[in-house]
């Protein structure tokens, strides 16, 4: 059995009981942390709590359907970047395109085969990843490692004037930019 990758977590959210212990047994010899769900209503809360990276989304449940829960799941702030695989047994392009505007990442058609299961949840997760790096690029200044207020570097005690201690201001601003043009 591989090892558990991290913190690697898959949510899958399907009614059909066999189905979803036979993905949950591909996904856990690979390392993954698996929850199920058999609803939607079930689904929402486990979403919440485990901030899962993926998610395989039935696309009839009991209670709901891929489009009405693929929304909700997208917009938890506690866990960006989420991919959200959709399961179905249709083959209706609308169907598809409706799922991947509101956000899903890809869609496996039912039964998964285990080859293309596991390639498309490492792909999602791989995304995933690359999309946490980028983020991280975005708020912190390239040149010190340092965390940047809204991406922007780390400049503003550049312009600042220290007041009082026996300089001038204009003394004091020179000497605090021209330190940190050395830094830059």
């Amino acid at each position: 059995m591989a090892q558990l990758k991290g913190n690697e977590k898959i949510l899958i959210i399907e009614d059909n009981k066999v189905q979803a212990k036979l993905n949950e047994i591909i996904l856990t010899r690979e390392g993954y942390q698996v929850f199920l769900a058999g609803s939607g209503a079930q689904g929402l809360p486990i979403a919440n709590d485990q901030l899962p990276g993926a998610i395989l989304l039935d696309w009839e449940l009991p209670d709901s359907s891929a489009p009405e829960l693929i929304t909700p799941l997208m917009k938890n702030p506690h866990n960006p970047f989420l991919g959200i695989i959709v399961l179905t047994g249709h083959s209706e392009v609308e169907k598809l395109e409706l799922a991947l505007s509101l956000g899903a990442a890809d869609s496996l058609s039912k039964p998964a085969r285990k080859l293309e299961l596991i390639a498309r949840i490492k792909s999602v997760l791989r995304i995933r990843t690359m999309q946490f790096q980028l983020n991280e690029l975005s708020i912190r200044d390239p040149l010190t490692n340092l965390r940047t207020p809204h991406g922007q570097p780390e400049r503003s005690r550049c312009h600042r004037t220290v007041r009082g201690r026996g300089f001038s201001r204009l003394t004091a601003r020179n000497r605090i930019n021209r330190s940190c043009r050395m830094l830059l």
